[in-house]
């Protein structure tokens, strides 16, 4: 599975807003496109900052979804004052949820940027082997995911959790994995955190 994965920003106070908003004017054209299997949303309602996520089961249609997309996302973001930060074209090599996602998880996305391209199929490897068992292992995690953009050389870590209480708690023991991908990988880790706030996802979680 792929994802195109877009970083926005916002007024905080107009997230829910938006929301609906996003779910009026931009899931019928995301749902038109070939090869379209769903979306998650989430933002970090003190900042304003989010992302809208949508998955797709081929690059090729990923790609070929744009031309439409962007022209409703630059219009929507004239409409309503939201802000584009960046998208990226993602593989998704690590997918483990023990449920499906929910609007009201509470995530943890790590971004990994700026590393030794060469170290890439590593870092999935111990993401897959280590990293989502660890994080799965913990009260409240209920799902682990890799997202992998590989033409900019950013990775995308994901743990999503039942409460915030429980995403902090975690924070001790995913910490120290969290500086060895760095460290391995020569890069720069930046950690956000975040809540959904839509989620359709028409691909069963992996559990």
């Amino acid at each position: 599975m792929y994802s195109r994965l877009t970083q926005i920003k916002s007024e905080p106070a107009r997230v829910d807003e938006l929301v609906e908003q996003m779910k009026a004017e931009m899931l019928p054209v995301f749902q038109q496109q070939p090869g379209y299997l769903g979306t998650i949303s989430s933002a970090d309602r003190e900042t304003g900052r989010g992302a809208v996520a949508t998955y797709w089961d081929s690059m090729e249609n990923l790609r070929a979804s744009e031309a439409a997309i962007f022209a409703a996302r630059d219009k929507f973001s004239a409409t309503h004052g939201s802000e584009t930060v960046s998208f990226h074209r993602c593989e998704i090599p690590v997918q483990e949820s023990k449920v499906d996602p929910y609007a009201g998880q509470f995530a943890r996305v790590t971004v990994l940027a700026g590393g030794d391209p060469a170290t890439i199929d590593a870092g999935i490897t111990r993401f897959r082997d280590e990293v989502a068992p660890l994080a799965l292992s913990q009260p409240g995690c209920e799902a682990a995911v890799l997202m992998v953009d590989r033409e900019n050389n950013v990775g995308f870590a994901i743990t999503a959790w039942d409460t915030a209480e429980h995403r902090e708690a975690s924070e001790a023991a995913l910490a120290p994995k969290r500086a060895e991908a760095a460290a391995t990988s020569g890069g720069q880790a930046q950690t956000m955190h975040s809540q959904t706030t839509y989620a359709d996802l028409k691909v069963p979680a992996k559990r």
